[in-house]
């Protein structure tokens, strides 16, 4: 089977994306997947959108109902992340959203992870990985936290954008870091 033809996924204008260039991108990293195997995309449909989650660069969920008779799946990218992330990391980002649309994929296992090192073996994709880290994105992250607390004994710090009940417990001094400590302090910042 001859491999399918990576030109979208190597834009470096990713800045300017709209959901219309994602959606053109997840159809070409679609029919990438399919040459190498995944021929279970073709009963599948998409539809994408910004997302909203802070922590995530995307995020993939199968929605259950049927379009045309095929499975439909929704892509979020987050659309500040595409502002100011890497555009090879941004492709990396679609494509590894893609990847969970492939039967058996929804989690990062070693189906997963066969398939992110087909693509890596096969297409011009920087490490298609698990997690992504992007300076520039926690950059502009850290200046939309208002909340934090650092741990005493390991000195480990937490970030929340609200008051949550975890930053509560922090203050009140009834939460334990994962080192064991369960001392903080906890302020407000950026406000």
């Amino acid at each position: 089977m001859k491999l399918a033809t990576q030109t979208l996924s190597l834009r470096t204008d990713t800045k300017r994306y709209t959901l219309e260039d994602i959606y053109k991108e997840v159809m070409e990293d679609f029919a990438l997947l399919v040459s190498l195997g995944a021929t279970d995309l073709l009963e599948k449909e998409v539809c994408v959108a910004w997302g909203k989650k802070v922590k995530a660069f995307g995020t993939c969920k199968r929605v259950g109902r049927q379009v045309n008779g095929k499975i439909l799946y929704e892509i979020k990218i987050n659309r500040e992340y595409i502002g100011v992330g890497d555009a090879k990391e941004v492709h990396n980002t679609i494509m590894h959203e893609c990847i969970h649309c492939v039967e058996g994929c929804m989690n990062h296992g070693a189906k997963w992870k066969a398939i992110a090192k087909k693509v890596n073996d096969n297409f011009d994709f920087s490490p298609i990985k698990r997690t992504g880290y992007d300076e520039a994105y926690n950059a502009v992250m850290q200046t939309k936290y208002k909340y934090e607390a650092v741990c005493q004994k390991c000195n480990t710090t937490f970030h929340w954008m609200r008051k949550s009940r975890i930053y509560i417990s922090c203050s009140e001094g009834r939460a334990r870091c994962g080192c064991g400590g369960k001392q903080f302090v906890c302020r407000s910042i950026n406000l």
